[in-house]
């Protein structure tokens, strides 16, 4: 144990004196992150509660919600307060949990409550957003409060809580590095667990400053060439790597040999990638331009490569121009060719507008006090939104039984008096996309 304390003592100590000339990072004892802004630690269990209140009755409900899987590992979703009608939800494996609910006895949210529990465990450091995506939700009376993003907050509001707990038997491995790399890059490990990496210097230096702790315990190393390997077959707390190279000090023959040549650009990495938008929402066959930025500016491959997870429903070209394919969700991602692994992505939603509406009648006579139906379908069938609003160009001559249905439900006309009027179906997805019946009143 002596001979232990005196090692760490020495090490210490020689990191105190390297500081005297270059910038140590500070040795901290956890990793930690962000979620929706509030700061947890990696390793934590992270409870997000999503609270609605909303002065009508619900029938149906669509929405989503977005996760980052390089730092979030999902665990678990429920909906509480949905107890009746069909309800569930769908977890893709890329990052997107889709809910929906559906009851004909309708949900009460007028008193505020939790709509859904996500549960994740932090896995990495970094910055993390979980936003909510609303799809569609209808009153009792068919009346839309939310579609397509777009939210009645006269009738609606949400808020959303974070609660982050430590996880017995979760630690963090933190990386405090300079011109130093690390070949395992993982931040959460279990009590228990093995662990293994290999610190090696940037090319042209070598490491001076080496503190490697397993909880209260040294982490043993082996020298291999310039490289460090450092290992344990049991993860006994939290792991923290210091590491601090300096440039290779040449020798005399080394000096005069190469005292003319040009000396070596030097090869900063990527550190962070951005791009100008981090979801967007298009209709099939649309376009938009995405742009990226890699810092820091003196970056020695600037270079950008451009995937999209779903190539189906979006795909991008290697100038980060995006094109909507078909209905659903992609992931668009700029990853730096540098070899950092530093990425940044874009959520992209591509939704069916509504092509065409056809109504069952385009031309009616009847006469006053005299009823019938009529129905509005809208196409394609794999339309986001497969509702109409019926409207009339002129008041009081005929009276119909809804305002709004959806693509293939009827609607009651009744004629109230004589006259001529233009009953008109209209998408409400924004697509503009109508048609309409002239409807003759007789006495």
């Amino acid at each position: 144990m002596k001979a232990k304390t005196k090692l760490i003592s020495i090490v210490l100590a020689l990191l105190m004196a390297v500081s005297l000339f270059m910038s140590v990072p500070a040795v901290s004892a956890k990793s930690t992150a962000t979620v929706n802004g509030v700061s947890v630690n990696v390793g934590d269990n992270v409870k997000v509660n999503y609270y609605a209140r909303s002065t009508e009755l619900w029938e149906d409900f669509q929405g989503s919600l977005s996760y980052d899987t390089n730092g979030l590992q999902f665990e678990s979703f429920n909906m509480p307060n949905i107890t009746s009608g069909l309800h569930h939800y769908t977890n893709d494996g890329q990052g997107n949990i889709y809910f929906s609910g559906s009851s004909v006895d309708l949900y009460d949210f007028k008193n505020e409550a939790v709509l859904f529990t996500a549960e994740f465990t932090v896995s990495a450091s970094g910055q993390y957003n979980i936003p909510v995506y609303w799809e569609i939700i209808d009153d009792g009376n068919s009346n839309t409060i939310a579609d397509q993003g777009n939210i009645d907050e006269t009738k609606l509001s949400f808020r959303m809580t974070v609660d982050a707990t430590p996880v017995e038997g979760n630690y963090s491995v933190s990386y405090f590095l300079s011109e130093v790399t690390s070949s395992n890059k993982t931040e959460l490990v279990k009590r228990g667990s093995s662990y293994k990496t290999t610190l090696t210097p940037t090319e042209g230096y070598e490491i001076k400053t080496l503190i490697c702790t397993n909880g209260d315990d040294v982490l043993p190393y082996t020298v291999e060439g310039d490289s460090y390997v450092l290992s344990t077959d049991n993860v006994a707390g939290d792991i923290v790597i210091t590491a601090v190279a300096t440039k290779k000090q040449p020798s005399s023959t080394e000096t005069s040999s190469t005292s003319t040549d040009t000396p070596p650009k030097p090869n900063v990495k990527v550190t962070k990638v951005t791009l100008n938008a981090t979801s967007k929402l298009l209709n099939v066959g649309k376009s938009f331009n995405l742009k990226a930025k890699v810092y820091p500016s003196n970056a020695y491959n600037k270079g950008i490569s451009w995937s999209a997870t779903n190539k189906r429903v979006a795909v991008v070209t290697q100038s980060g121009r995006v094109t909507a394919k078909s209905k659903g969700y992609s992931y668009i991602r700029a990853t730096a060719k540098d070899g950092s692994k530093k990425c940044a992505q874009c959520k992209i939603t591509v939704k069916q507008p509504v092509t065409k509406v056809k109504l069952s009648v385009v031309k009616k006579v009847l006469k006053v006090k005299k009823k019938f139906k009529i129905k509005a379908t809208v196409k394609p069938e794999n339309a986001n939104v497969k509702k109409v609003k019926w409207t009339v160009n002129k008041k009081n001559i005929i009276k119909i039984s809804k305002k709004q249905t959806s693509s293939g439900k009827y609607i009651k006309v009744t004629a109230k008096k004589k006259g001529s009027v233009i009953l008109i179906a209209t998408a409400t997805d924004g697509s503009k996309r109508k048609a309409s019946c002239k409807i003759t009143v007789k006495k």
